[in-house]
Parts: C-alpha cells; structure tokens; sequence
C-alpha cells in the first residue's frame, strides 16, 4: 500500500501536469501542513513553486519567484536550490523588454543570473544562467550606449556623454559594439579639451589592444 504522502504528492503532480494549478497546490499544502517529516517534503516545496512558473502571467511569476527563494532558503544544499535559482534568473530574462524600454528586469536578471554563478558555480544550471547573464548584459550595456550617444550626437553634452561611455566600457566589456563605444568616448574627451589627453588616448589604446578584429584599429 502506497504512502499517504506519496499518494497526495503524485495526485498534485498529475493535476499540475494538466494544468489544474489551483487544485494541485491545495493538495501540495495538504501534504506539507500534516506530513512535516515526509521525505517528499522538499519535493513537494519546489513543485508548489514550479506550478506558479508553469501557470505564469506576472502575478504567478511573482509568486513563483518568492516560493523559490523561500525554497532555497530551507534547502540551501540541494542541487535543486541551483535549478531553483536558475528558474528566478530565466523570469527575469523571460520578462525583459528591449534596450529602450525599461530596464528593471534586465538588471533584476543580471542580478539573479551572477547569483547562480556565485552560489552555485559547479552545479549544471550554471550554463544557462552563464548565457542568460551575457545576453541581459548585452541588453543593459545597449541601453547604455543609446543614452551615451544621445549625449553625445543629439545634445553634443560632452562630459555626459564620456560619463555614461566610460562606465558602459568599464562594466561591459564583451558589450558587441563595445568598440564603438570607445571611439565615441575617445571623441568626447577630444572635444572635451587638452585636460583629457589622457583619457583619450586610454580610448583608442584599449580599441587596439581589446578588440584588435574592429575596424577602428
């Protein structure tokens, strides 16, 4: 004879698996609420998160993201706190709008995507994570870059423009047109005045030494 609590958690698997979300996580709390030493507890945590994931929508999500940090919390050393943060680190990705709009889940995914590459860096959601991190930097520094050369053509604000180009280099340095960027800062210090001979000359240096396949070289 099966287990209560193997019966309750394979009865909230097969009604998340269909979709009936609701109804699955009244029976993972059931479990969880009257069998506290079960080994499926920390099972049945991770799928009442997966089944907020699953049914997603900004407030399932939102949901989703809370009961896996509260998962990893409680569970620290399981390879499933990795998956966990892993998953938190896809919403955001998932969530993330294009260079020019807002940037608060692209700097929440590069948040929680550098978190599974320090908290978990041998487990094999590290990858991914690697990946996604690369590509929502690729979407900050951009958003950087637009700004810098708003300043810098539009407005012809100098130092704003070597202000938000210099941290964009700094920060991002496998930024794809991160090239460009340098010859533009390397620009703004040159209109900015012989005090930033230095500066510009620094510029054009890591061009030729950084990103030695550009066509500035």
């Amino acid at each position: 004879t099966q287990q209560p609590d193997k019966v309750l958690f394979d009865r909230a698997i097969e009604d998340i698996e269909h979709g009936r979300y609701e109804r699955g996580r009244l029976t993972l709390q059931t479990l969880m609420n009257t069998y506290d030493t079960s080994e499926y507890l920390a099972k049945a945590k991770l799928a009442y998160a997966d089944s907020w994931f699953r049914e997603g929508g900004a407030h399932g999500l939102a949901q989703a993201e809370a009961e896996y940090k509260d998962f990893i919390l409680f569970y620290p050393q399981m390879e499933e706190a990795a998956e966990a943060q892993e998953k938190i680190c896809a919403m955001q990705y998932q969530q993330m709008d294009k260079s020019d709009r807002d940037p608060m889940h692209a700097r929440r995914g590069e948040e929680e995507c550098r978190e599974v590459l320090v908290q978990f860096p041998n487990s094999k959601f590290a990858p991914q994570a690697k990946q996604y991190l690369l590509e929502v930097q690729e979407v900050l520094a951009n958003s950087e870059y637009l700004v810098g050369t708003f300043y810098h053509d539009a407005k012809g604000s100098f130092p704003a423009a070597a202000n938000r180009l210099q941290a964009l280099v700094d920060q991002y340095p496998l930024f794809s047109d991160a090239d460009n960027a340098l010859m533009e800062l390397a620009d703004s210090y040159h209109r900015m005045g012989d005090n930033f001979e230095n500066e510009e000359a620094g510029a054009y240096a890591k061009v030729v030494s950084e990103y030695p396949l550009s066509v500035h070289v």
